[in-house]
This record gives C-alpha cells, sequence and structure tokens, in this order.
C-alpha cells in the first residue's frame, strides 16, 4: 500500500493503517517533490509513534472525520470485556513488518501451526515452550534458526501488546550463556526430592510448584484456598495453584486437613521447620545425589519461574508469586528455559 498518493484534483493524501483498519486523510498539499518529501517524514514519525504505541490520531488530525472512527476502536480494543482482537496469523500478516526477520518457510508454517489461530494476547507460555519443543524436532534447524524464529514471536507479541493494551511479554535475549545455570525441569525437580527425607518432600515440591518463600509456605491456611478458582487468596497476594500443585494439596488435605494451616506439627499448629538445615544441608546434598551437584536452593526458585511459566501462568502473575520483580532476572530465567528445553531431554 502507497502511503502517498494523489487525488483527482492534483492533492496528496495519506493512507495509514492504525487498530487494524487502513484510513486515508486529506492534506491539502499540492503535489510537488518539496511536498512529498514533508508528508513521507510526516509519515515516518506517525509509523514510529504506532510502533511505540503512542501515536494519537486527534493530534495529528484533529478535524479529521475519521476522529469518531478512531474513538470507537479505541473504547472496544480497550474494554476489558470486548475480545475481538486479531489471531496472531492475522496481526503477523497484517501489521507485523516480518522481513525484519529471515525465518525459513517452513519454520513460519510450524510456528502458525502452534500459534496462528490463537487469539494474540492467549498466546502464553504453554504454547510458546511447545512451539520451541516441535523446533528442537523439525531436521535442518539450527540453533539460530530457533533463536530468529522465537525473537520473531516475543517481538509479534511485544508489538501488538503495545498496539491493543495488554501485558506484553517478558523481554526475551537470544545472547544467554550455556552453563549450569540452565532452569531445572520438572523431572529434574522430581530426582532431586526423591532423595530428601520423606517427611521433607512435601516442603520442597510444593515451593516448587507456588514459587513462593519459606515464610509463605508456612503461613498458608486451608480457608485462603478457593477450590473453584486453584488459588489462594491471602491478605498479600493471590497464588495460583497448578494442577500438579492440586494433587500435592489434596494428599496433604488427608493429613493436615482438620488443621488451619497446610503444615502443621503434630499438635495442629503452625510448624517451624530448620529452614538454614533444609537449604544449606538437605538440598544440595539431595542435588549431589541427583547428579546436579553445586545447586543451591536458589536453583528452586529459578525452575519454579520456568515451571510456572510453561503452566501459563502470565509474567505479571510470575514476578507477584514468586517475589522476582526484577524483570532483567525473569527474562534471563525463561529464555534460558525456552533455548535449552533440547537439553533437558537428554540428562
Amino acid at each position: 500500500m502507497k502511503a502517498i498518493i494523489r487525488d483527482p484534483g492534483g492533492k496528496l493524501m495519506l493512507r495509514l493503517k492504525v487498530l487494524g483498519c487502513r484510513f486515508c486523510e486529506q492534506t491539502y498539499f499540492a503535489d510537488s517533490v518539496r511536498n512529498r518529501k514533508l508528508l513521507k517524514s510526516i509519515n515516518h514519525k506517525i509509523h514510529e509513534e504506532i510502533q511505540n504505541g503512542i501515536f494519537d490520531y486527534v493530534m495529528h488530525f484533529p478535524h479529521s472525520a475519521n476522529v469518531q472512527k478512531i474513538s470507537a476502536l479505541q473504547s472496544r480494543f480497550l474494554s476489558p470485556g470486548w475480545r475481538g482482537l486479531p489471531t496472531f496469523k492475522n496481526f503477523y500478516t497484517h501489521q507485523f513488518h516480518h522481513a525484519l526477520y529471515m525465518v525459513p518457510k517452513k519454520v513460519v508454517v510450524l510456528v502458525m501451526a502452534y500459534l496462528g489461530e490463537l487469539r494474540i494476547d492467549e498466546v502464553s507460555g504453554h504454547y510458546i515452550v511447545r512451539l520451541a519443543e516441535a523446533l528442537n524436532t523439525v531436521s535442518g534447524v539450527t540453533k539460530r534458526v530457533v533463536e530468529d524464529c522465537i525473537s520473531m514471536v516475543f517481538d509479534v507479541l511485544d508489538r501488538a501488546a503495545l498496539c491493543y493494551v495488554f501485558p506484553r511479554p517478558f523481554r526475551f535475549i537470544p545472547e544467554h550463556t550455556e552453563g549450569s545455570d540452565v532452569p531445572l525441569s520438572h523431572q529434574n525437580i522430581l530426582q532431586i526430592t526423591s532423595q530428601v527425607p520423606a517427611k521433607y518432600r512435601e516442603y520442597f515440591l510444593l515451593k516448587f510448584y507456588l514459587g513462593l518463600s519459606t515464610g509463605e509456605l508456612m503461613a498458608l491456611k486451608w480457608s485462603d484456598y478457593d477450590l473453584s478458582a486453584s488459588t489462594f487468596r491471602t491478605q498479600s497476594k493471590d497464588i495460583y495453584v497448578e494442577p500438579y500443585g492440586r494433587r500435592l494439596l489434596f494428599q496433604l488435605m488427608k493429613k493436615t486437613g482438620n488443621f488451619k494451616y497446610i503444615f502443621t506439627d503434630k499438635y495442629g499448629k503452625k510448624k517451624q521447620p530448620n529452614v538454614a538445615w533444609l537449604h544449606k544441608d538437605c538440598w544440595p546434598e539431595a542435588c549431589k545425589i541427583a547428579g546436579f551437584p553445586g545447586r543451591g536452593i536458589a536453583a528452586l526458585k529459578q525452575a519454579s519461574v520456568a515451571y510456572l511459566f510453561e503452566a501459563g501462568v502470565s509474567v505479571n502473575q510470575i514476578c507477584h508469586q514468586t517475589g522476582l520483580y526484577y524483570r532483567p532476572v525473569i527474562d534471563q530465567i525463561l529464555t534460558k528455559h525456552v533455548l535449552n528445553l533440547r537439553n533437558r531431554y537428554d540428562e
């Protein structure tokens, strides 16, 4: 689509694409080289504002007949109850400059097979991890192609979030470092917890499934659990419980369901574990026996972040639930998790 056209009267018109719709604005500029250069610079500025999510149609065209249409579109897109957002495929095709990424056609087809029909705000970590796993099984797809493909997906989601006003994804950083600090998988955690004393196994598993600190975990009450929403609603935060965590809770309910707290001593009071011994001795020793030497208790928190993301929990909820509010740390953990999925099956 040409951005600058000439009308039958010899005046220049500017064509735009905003919120998925095309608009044409009369500039009343005579068709000349100077005016075309001026409109080209204006169009470039408008395009940058649209990409950055700060474009104001009224400011650029205050007397336009399209102002009311734009206002109606914005009210629909900004309304929490409106669900007319484009699919990933539609946004990629019509509103994303995919020429910036040299991704093979067969890889793009695979991306659309996994994400194409999802609404743009429904592409969660669960689907992204499934896509990354599929990319690692395609013959001829190098690690660099996988990085470029995942970068493209996150760029699409980021631009869509700015355009349609919903939470942005985490910042994907392909320049990661290989090493032992790749987040542990669910299977790894099960191997490690099988080496700890049986009475502490549920403690470590629930820390992994929920991502909570020891103090928050010990303070959980059965009365705070909303069974229909699978969420603990405490005074400070809402804590989502994924399916494996729910299964473990039901097992704990048989033991402590008649008491106030989830973790209790034999008298029904809130349990006070020896945290120093659990974190500095018990966990490292279990990691060593399971074949993961040198992993401290921080590895459990990192594994929880990756696990919650893979379970479909939003990044904002992960930060709130785990207490890791420094986003660069979350970005680094999740980038390593997404790019090292192949490695976890080789362990």
